[in-house]
């Protein structure tokens, strides 16, 4: 029987109404034979709700929680023990279902000691609605929709995001993803990093692969493998460190990038190539860092329509910048050839210039009144940097 309940109307759920607009710190504890089902709505302002689940309940029973949220508030439901020490938070639109075990010798897995989850981890913690956490130890799944799977001390706090396997891998914003690897972390929404050792994906749709200590920090830019290797902001680049800091375990020191510029020309004023659709700066171009020096050698090809003209150009050089964007140099005079041109684009021109702005490399072309042309340079780079 139900405590506080006549025999006839043992209840099968009780229902705790929280979406209205109480405020502080609500507590309630569990009798031992509260009902198998215990129904929440939340959604209003109570800062904390805190459960304490029954101190010696019958051998078996079973408890379902449901975090049912009813209005655009956010509340969790915190089950403590009697010191008030929380060991497991159900987020909203999230369930579980403990089981009593009284001899219960589980090592991992248990609500303060004789609970033990059966739908759900406690280890794991399955903090939000359709997240999941399967196998490993001391991971946490909290964002909507995530998923922790093997591994050991990994958290998907993002909407839709995923940590599987390796060690302490953080998965925090949405649809971002970490496979393997150790102390890994994929930071920005669909973000990736893929194995290796410290290494981040801090930047929309960035990813990086293997190697340790590198960094994806800008917009759809990778790294694969090697070691202390930075994407320097720059969008859509791709960093090939191919070292693992035999200089100097310093980002940046010893590395190499490739980058697409593009851009279409429909007149005959020069204009700058750059990695995405807006105007040429300081994170779509071959940036240098302050006190480094680059080698770039690339290959260019335009034309129109159809197969109509086209031409192909190379260039090579050298370029230095130090303690400011302003003293941007090239070193020498680069070299910019085309050895394959159709006779209607002779007039088309394609520079290598310091761009003492931004502190970078201005790959610029020139095209044709009243003719639509497409630039698209491949722009390679070695770098060093102080």
């Amino acid at each position: 029987m139900f405590t506080g309940f006549p025999s006839t109307q043992t209840p099968a759920v009780e229902w705790w109404d929280f979406s209205k607009s109480y405020t502080g710190t609500r507590r309630l504890a569990l009798a031992n034979d509260c009902a198998p089902i215990q129904y929440f709505a939340t959604g209003g302002a109570v800062t904390t709700i805190e459960v304490t689940l029954p101190q010696n309940p019958s051998q078996g029973k079973t408890i379902t929680f449901k975090n049912d949220r009813l209005t655009a508030n956010t509340q969790n439901i915190s089950l403590v023990d009697t010191a008030g020490r929380t060991d497991l938070t159900l987020g909203q639109g999230s369930s579980l279902t403990i089981c009593y075990i009284a001899q219960n010798t589980l090592s991992s897995g248990t609500i303060f000691s004789n609970w033990v989850a059966i739908s759900g981890n406690a280890n794991g913690q399955v903090l939000n609605v359709n997240a999941v956490s399967l196998g490993g130890t001391n991971s946490n799944s909290t964002g909507n929709g995530s998923a922790v799977i093997g591994g050991s001390s990994g958290l998907a706090s993002g909407q839709s995001s995923g940590v599987l396997a390796g060690a302490s891998g953080t998965a925090s914003a949405s649809n971002s993803v970490t496979l393997g690897g150790s102390g890994v972390a994929a930071t920005a929404t669909n973000s990736a990093t893929v194995g290796g050792s410290s290494n981040g994906a801090s930047a929309s749709a960035a990813t990086t692969l293997g190697g340790t200590n590198n960094t994806a920090s800008s917009t759809d830019s990778t790294v694969l493998g090697g070691g202390y290797a930075t994407t320097r902001a720059t969008v859509s680049s791709i960093t090939l460190p191919g070292c693992n800091s035999p200089i100097t375990a310093t980002a940046g020191v010893s590395q190499s990038r490739l980058m697409v510029l593009a851009r279409e020309t429909t007149n005959a004023t020069a204009t700058v190539l750059a990695s995405n659709a807006s105007a040429a700066g300081t994170t779509n171009q071959v940036i240098l860092p302050n006190n480094s020096a680059f080698y770039f050698r690339g290959e260019v090809i335009c034309g129109v329509t159809g197969a109509g003209d086209t031409k192909g150009f190379f260039i090579e050089g050298a370029i230095k910048r130090g303690a400011t964007a302003a003293s941007t140099v090239l070193v020498g005079t680069p070299t910019v050839t085309s050895s394959y041109a159709d006779i209607g684009a002779a007039t088309w021109t394609l520079t290598a210039t310091a761009d003492v702005t931004n502190g970078g490399l201005a790959i610029t072309a020139t095209g044709q009144a009243a003719t639509t042309i497409r630039w698209v340079a491949k722009i390679f780079t070695t770098e060093m940097t102080y």
